[in-house]
């Protein structure tokens, strides 16, 4: 090999690892900005949520909840867990993963809330 094709050799293996760490750069900008978003969208979502919540609670006041509150609640914490789950699966156009993201995040409501009603023994 000559010289010269050595240093063309080594500007074409230069120039392709700065193309990938190029591409790798962006793609981890880009895998960056869809987390921000996803975060910002979750954060939108719970702030909604815990409004909601907050409105439904004033609204109640000390008394054992109605079954129209009840309703109220759980069509909230369903609005909820669907749009935390679009927020989610974002990047994944699946619908299973969509409903798998939405069933957890109501198991998880739910659990929440039964855990916030228990005694303290």
């Amino acid at each position: 090999m000559t010289i010269q094709q050595f240093t063309l050799a080594g500007a074409v293996v230069i120039g392709l690892s700065i193309r990938a760490l190029a591409m790798s750069s962006s793609s981890a900008i880009a895998d960056e900005s869809t987390e921000k978003v996803k975060g910002v969208c979750i954060a939108n979502a719970i702030m909604t949520f815990s409004k909601n919540v907050i409105e439904l609670n004033r609204r109640e006041g000390p008394n054992l909840p109605s079954v129209a509150v009840v309703l109220e609640r759980r069509r909230l914490a369903e609005t909820f867990c669907l749009q935390h789950a679009g927020c989610v699966v974002a990047d994944q156009p699946s619908q299973d993963a969509l409903g798998l993201e939405f069933e957890a995040c109501l198991r998880d409501e739910e659990a929440k809330r039964w855990k916030a009603t228990k005694p303290a023994r």
